[in-house]
């Protein structure tokens, strides 16, 4: 990265980060661009933008969450607040846009504030940029984004692995694979070769004309490129400072603007066709996370090493041609494998894992995707970070001048706690009783927070109350709900093929037939243990009338007021 010139003067500084943030050169070969171009087939339905609406611009509108002032200096409350008055305008300016294939330049204004990755950055490259967009400028790109969303997954455009920004796939469904093909692996007494790949400012890379030949290669309408080609050219931006001091604009040749809703959906489609070129390793995506993973026999742990490199050296090239860069000392292998297993790994003998020349340290656990992952799979890393965070918090509501009402505890602990325990829950079911225990005492202790209760207090009765379930009921309640969705949905597609129902077997239909899933065949208690195994277990034996309602939101109500009566 480049150093600021005078970290003295705030001024130089802040134009220094600037030209860093905006300093990417990625030339691409003009035949790669050729390439993509001729993907494009002339005979299938182009996508073209429809006319939006006053309802679904005042729908756009609600959903922006964040309430960040940019360049433009409109708060989203202002236009909230006078939408009946000007939604006619809107509609007007921001069709006018869309049919002319012109996105205004006022709106491609983005402030930039540098967010420190270290605790004393010294230099430009430990700031992180996070980009400020101008108000109506994030609701065209929501209006755009729905639509162009909404013909990626009708045309089923992203490969079977993407698991970013599309309807029915999470972070959640992802670990949920892997940790599924691991504990499988582990059933039939194989190791788990795991590599992380960290993609250097992935979203600041994005080669434009590449990306519009990308978008062009799945019939992405010429009129619908052309409002693309002025969305990402000449983007201006300026970086400011807490203190309010702003650095000169300078226009951003490459990269997809974050902070758009766009931008991870473009990003995905710009990679999309990266599973093309790996050859032996599984893998998944969360937009720019990757990992590959490569299961073996132990004797035979240094021909996956050799497999696994082979795709990494492929995947390699491929970022190259396209303008995006691995971050090598970022990336993380870790070998999994029951505890018996890694025992009689020898590591001394194993061949690294290596990405463009830096060798890899075998890990013994790292954060995937959120999740504390362990060689092991035992989970106690995760559960002592959750518990960790809920105290925390708790130390932090407990410090504030004022007693707030039991009402408003609630909600904080709801809101600012809840998600530790909930996030990725149903990809680490199979935790043992012990850190359910560690997990619920935590989970007590928000309780006695709320009612100011004493630590030898039962609280069973506050959680009828307030009717809120307890960890296990919280677990299995992950567990059902996500199973319900993938049966409805027939999504994610890489989960809900696991699964066979026993009209499909006997090609006959029997009562109750579409809820009553075979369990599938396994040698050993570890995959017992897998979302794929519980999730048909805990179905067999729930109410038929819960099991065959036909809306998620039935599903979930009935099966919450089921697991509540437990505390009765």
């Amino acid at each position: 990265g480049k150093q600021p010139k005078q970290l003295s003067d705030p001024v130089v500084r802040l134009d220094c980060l600037n030209d860093y943030f905006c300093g990417i050169n990625n030339e691409i070969d003009n035949n790669l661009i050729v390439y993509y171009k001729n993907k494009r087939c002339l005979e299938e339905n182009n996508f073209n933008f429809m006319e939006v609406t006053v309802e679904g611009v005042r729908r756009a509108i609600m959903d922006i969450s964040s309430n960040a002032v940019g360049d433009d200096d409109i708060h989203i409350k202002f236009i909230r607040l006078i939408f009946h008055e000007i939604r006619d305008v809107l509609l007007h300016v921001f069709n006018f846009s869309l049919l002319n294939h012109s996105y205004p330049s006022q709106w491609k204004k983005a402030l930039i504030l540098p967010l420190p990755k270290v605790k004393s950055p010294i230099e430009s490259k430990d700031y992180r940029p996070i980009n400020i967009l101008c108000v109506l400028g994030k609701i065209i790109d929501k209006l755009v984004y729905q639509q162009l969303c909404t013909y990626v997954n009708d045309c089923n455009i992203l490969f079977k692995y993407q698991s970013g920004y599309r309807s029915m796939y999470s972070s959640q469904t992802a670990l949920i694979k892997i940790t599924d093909d691991i504990r499988l692996s582990m059933d039939k007494r194989e190791i788990v070769i795991l590599t992380l790949l960290d993609f250097s400012r992935a979203y600041d890379c994005v080669n434009h004309e590449l990306l519009l030949a990308v978008l062009e290669s799945y019939n992405i309408s010429d009129n619908v490129i052309q409002w693309f080609r002025s969305y990402l050219l000449n983007r201006n931006q300026r970086v400011k400072s807490g203190g309010g001091m702003l650095s000169n604009w300078k226009i951003n040749p490459v990269g997809v603007p974050q902070g758009s809703t766009l931008s991870a959906l473009l990003f995905s489609l710009y990679i999309n066709r990266i599973h093309e070129i790996i050859m032996f390793s599984r893998f998944m995506c969360y937009a720019d996370d990757m990992q590959l993973y490569i299961s073996c026999n132990i004797n035979k742990i240094n021909d996956a090493v050799g497999a696994m490199n082979a795709d990494l050296c492929n995947v390699s090239d491929w970022c190259k041609s396209h303008g995006l860069n691995l971050n090598a000392l970022k990336c993380k292998s870790m070998i999994l494998g029951t505890s018996r297993a890694i025992a009689n790994v020898d590591y001394r003998n194993v061949s690294p894992i290596m990405i463009e020349g830096t060798v890899l340290k075998y890990e013994n656990s790292f954060v995937n995707l959120g999740l504390k992952m362990s060689n092991t799979l035992s989970w106690s890393e995760q559960v002592d970070h959750i518990v960790k965070k809920v105290y925390q918090c708790l130390y932090q509501f407990k410090r504030l001048s004022f007693n707030p009402p039991i009402h408003v505890k609630k909600l904080m602990v709801q809101t600012l706690v809840f998600p530790f325990f909930d996030y990725a829950q149903a990809a680490y079911c199979d935790i043992n009783n012990m850190l359910l225990n560690k997990l619920q005492v935590a989970q007590n202790a928000c309780i006695r927070y709320i009612y100011n209760l004493k630590f030898d207090d039962h609280v069973t009765i506050y959680y009828k109350n307030l009717g809120w379930l307890k960890i296990r009921e919280r677990l299995e309640y992950a567990v059902l709900t996500m199973l319900f969705k993938i049966m409805k949905y027939e999504k994610p597609d890489y989960l809900f093929e696991r699964y066979v129902s026993m009209h499909n077997v006997h090609n006959r239909n029997t009562r109750f037939g579409s809820t009553t899933l075979l369990f599938p065949i396994h040698r050993t208690v570890i995959y017992t243990k897998s979302f794929h195994v519980k999730s048909i277990r805990l179905m067999s034996i729930l109410d038929n009338n819960i099991k065959n309602v036909l809306t998620e939101q039935s599903f979930k109500k009935l099966l919450k007021d089921k697991l509540v009566k437990r505390y009765e």
